[in-house]
């Protein structure tokens, strides 16, 4: 598979991203999708943004609750 086609697809969707109001998240899938985000946000110019972590509830003694849990915001910095 050439990513090219949905790189370019990517860059032309992310080109309205605000990372001071926009979100980024990942809902499953192809883990390469995302490193394709990353890479179209930078093509963009955009420096860093906020990224959607879903977080598991935990029980008391440390259990993760099945289906329960929560999204935490995560600022990923795409400059080295």
């Amino acid at each position: 598979m050439e990513p090219g086609p949905c790189l370019q697809a990517l860059n032309r969707g992310l080109r309205s991203f605000d990372p001071t109001k926009d979100y980024l998240v990942f809902p499953g899938g192809d883990p390469m999708s995302l490193g394709l985000a990353m890479i179209a946000l930078q093509y963009n110019g955009v420096k860093s943004f906020q990224f959607l972590r879903w977080e598991r509830e935990r029980s008391i003694d440390g259990e993760r609750l099945a289906g329960a849990g929560f999204y935490v915001p995560v600022r990923v910095s795409l400059v080295v």
